[in-house]
């Protein structure tokens, strides 16, 4: 299974997203390599946002089933809507795949 969690606050933004779906056998996990395309997305958008100062203080972990990242910010429109948008996929996946994907809010 993978398990996501992450904070969201007023300055703040972590995630972390750990673990094979076990869907399916390595190469036809459907589930994960959707998460896997959101987790590099966010990725790639955090980088960018980085570089044009949109946000700060990133920190990033990637390994085999595990990717992780925090930064600060100051509610820049276009990361909050990066944000929503990869968080919104990744519920509409649990949504349909509960026993592979499991995801939670961690309290402020």
């Amino acid at each position: 299974m993978t398990k996501i969690t992450y904070r969201n606050d007023e300055t703040r933004f972590a995630i972390r997203m750990q673990g094979h779906a076990g869907y399916a056998e390595h190469g036809k996990d459907i589930v994960c390599a959707a998460v896997s395309v959101l987790a590099n997305e966010l990725v790639l958008a955090c980088t960018n946002a980085e570089q044009t100062g949109e946000i700060s203080h990133l920190h990033m972990m990637r390994e085999s089933g595990l990717v992780a990242l925090s930064f600060r910010y100051e509610r820049v429109k276009s990361v909050d809507d990066i944000i929503k948008t990869i968080l919104a996929c990744l519920y509409l996946i649990e949504q349909d795949y509960r026993a592979f994907l499991q995801i939670k809010e961690c309290e402020v």
